[in-house]
């Protein structure tokens, strides 16, 4: 990662979004990607791209690097572990044709014997090639505590602080989530719900409370209420809902109920929808009217970006970025970073999501080619990949009014 005073060198002249390879080719991350995916390790092809037998010194290579592999799985947790089971499924081959194969043990009776290890010891080779390269593209740090997930902090202590209900949404791609899951380790015996298709009634969200407490599975939505309220009542635990626009009025009120009944702070995440939810019944005498009055802090997470006779602060600062990618496994250049920050701070094509995917590309391609940084052309080129040509031309329009705002 670049140090911040290697920032201030002359930005390069920014590469058109559409422009091609020198050689009049594709454009330099697709043919990175294709070059990747022609050639792996142990596939061997003759000249009219049939593959030929594997030598068995690559049989060879293959078992024991699968072997290995699994072996390392042996020390990750068993959620997180890769079986020789999960494996066949993702090669979508059978558990016991992937293990004899393995063994060396594979009939070999069949006609076909040969041919058919090595189609299974080839996709096991490129699986395995995949996951490689998985790891070692950057990912986000575990957490970055950037100026978005400050403010949902803020908003959390707030809500513990006066024993109430806090809000905050805002567009997806932004870290609400990151920032809920960090916030677990903040507040000791706190507890995060995610509501998804399989959470819209409060039956079902009541057992998943009830799960996450840890209690006894109640047969009767009342006595699971029960339940959770005797546990909860008292303990000051934080509660918090993701995606909490997908919920219903009757599961939001349900929550509502919960924290009258025990006192619990709760902390309400989601898309802007959950803004308009909660202000269906301000003023008026039905069941929404209780919620909003029980809301006692709320926050827009892009309001201070809005130009209100000035011109805002940007929703992700360049030093935001430096902390999302501080474990990048390469250097990104100063302008490259600000183009990486311009990107983060557009909602409508992903926010920092679309960022941390276009440094994920832009490292495959500058591994592919040997490069020991990340430059600005290389994440414009992944940008006309993910995005489009049109949307990269969209997105360098828009980085480019935002440079001359600032």
């Amino acid at each position: 990662m670049t140090d911040p005073e290697q920032d201030e060198r002359p930005d390069a002249e920014p590469e058109a979004p559409g422009t091609d390879s020198a050689d009049g080719g594709r454009d330099p991350a697709m043919d990175a990607l294709i070059a990747a995916s022609r050639i792996h390790r142990g596939q061997a092809m003759d000249g009219n791209g049939e593959h030929v037998p594997l030598t068995n010194p690559e049989v060879g290579r293959i078992r024991n690097a699968a072997d290995r592999f699994l072996q390392e799985q042996e020390r990750l947790p068993k959620d997180r572990r890769l079986t020789r089971s999960k494996l066949a499924g993702a090669i979508g081959e059978s558990k016991s044709t992937v293990s004899q194969i393995l063994n060396n043990k594979y009939p070999r009776g069949r006609i076909d014997g040969h041919r058919k290890r090595d189609e299974v010891l080839r996709k096991i080779d490129k699986h395995l090639a995949l996951l490689a390269a998985r790891r070692e593209s950057p990912q986000r740090s575990g957490f970055a505590w950037t100026g978005v997930a400050e403010e949902v902090k803020g908003v959390a202590n707030t809500a513990v602080l006066l024993d109430t209900i806090g809000a905050v949404y805002g567009p997806a791609g932004i870290g609400k989530t990151l920032t809920l899951e960090a916030l677990l380790s903040v507040y000791p015996g706190s507890v995060l719900l995610t509501i998804d298709d399989g959470t819209h009634s409060v039956t079902t969200f009541l057992r998943e409370l009830s799960d996450k407490l840890k209690l006894g599975s109640a047969r009767y939505r009342q006595s699971m209420r029960r339940c959770i309220c005797d546990a909860l009542r008292q303990s000051k635990r934080l509660v918090m809902v993701d995606e909490a626009h997908l919920a219903g009025l009757d599961v939001l009120n349900c929550v509502r109920q919960i924290h009258d009944s025990t006192g619990c702070p709760v902390l309400l995440a989601g898309l802007p929808a959950l803004a308009k939810m909660l202000l269906q019944g301000r003023g008026d005498d039905s069941r929404g009217a209780t919620l909003f009055s029980r809301v006692g802090v709320s926050r827009d997470l892009t309001e201070r970006c809005r130009n209100d006779g000035d011109r805002g602060e940007p929703l992700f600062t360049v030093a935001d970025v430096r902390k999302v990618f501080a474990r990048s496994t390469l250097r990104i250049a100063g302008d490259a970073q600000r183009w990486l920050q311009g990107l983060a701070c557009m909602p409508e094509v992903g926010a920092m999501r679309a960022a941390v995917n276009a440094v994920r590309l832009a490292t495959h391609v500058a591994q592919q080619k040997g490069d020991s940084e990340i430059t600005l052309a290389m994440l414009q080129s992944a940008a006309k990949l993910l995005h489009g040509l049109e949307g990269a031309r969209a997105i360098a329009n828009r980085i480019k009014q935002q440079s001359k705002v600032a």
